[in-house]
């Protein structure tokens, strides 16, 4: 278990020395879409994970190949190098979880060519995008539970997107109006926007905003 989620039920082989230790294991889940590889080191227990079309339980994100070292030690989960396919694009960075007092939650990635709606739907279903997403993500989130730890993600992002529309907010009304003016609606589509989002607290701040729209 990690914290109060349960791990998906596994087979596999476990190798033992002729003194009884065990070398290593490997492990898979019953549709092959999760594989690990698991062998003993003074540190925990070192992990070789590798996913296809693996989609981890009570969460909605699918991922289309994962690939990335842990280790496991009493209470927490540090991975590395991960390198994973999902929400279109690519993720690569590496994520902490520690459940020995509640649930916390800590990463930082890369990513390219996500698709941003399918980003803003997962942590930020108040912001409507569309687009391929890249940049610098880092994360954090606690809670009690898994699911409570989930609901209070908190993300800063600094984004770079293309060929993009943004459904709710007219930017460029924004900029015509000047400073202190309120717009409540509208859509903005551009060919490139950068900008630094703090995500949590079920708002999104944007700073930093360079729009490039053509004309």
């Amino acid at each position: 278990t990690l914290g109060d989620l349960a791990t998906p039920e596994l087979s596999g082989d476990i190798a033992v020395r002729n003194d009884g230790t065990a070398e290593k294991a490997v492990f898979r889940t019953a549709d092959g879409s999760l594989r690990l590889q698991a062998s003993p080191s003074p540190q925990g227990i070192l992990l070789t994970i590798d996913g296809l079309g693996w989609t981890p339980a009570g969460l909605s994100v699918r991922f289309e190949s994962l690939q990335a070292m842990a280790l496991l030690q009493k209470n927490r989960l540090l991975v590395q190098r991960l390198d994973t396919t999902f929400l279109g694009g690519i993720l690569k960075g590496n994520w902490l979880i520690d459940w020995s007092s509640g649930m916390v939650m800590a990463g930082e990635a890369s990513l390219a060519r996500l698709d941003a709606s399918k980003v803003s739907s997962l942590l930020a279903p108040a912001l409507r995008l569309e687009g391929e997403l890249g940049g610098s993500l880092r994360m954090r989130a606690t809670g009690a539970g898994w699911q409570a730890m989930l609901e209070n993600v908190e993300a800063n992002l600094d984004a770079e997107m293309s060929r993009g529309l943004l459904t709710g907010l007219d930017l460029g009304e924004v900029a015509r109006r000047g400073s202190g003016a309120v717009v409540r609606s509208g859509t903005t589509r551009f060919e490139r926007l950068t900008a630094n989002l703090d995500i949590g607290g079920g708002r999104v701040v944007a700073r930093n905003i360079e729009l490039d729209a053509g004309l």
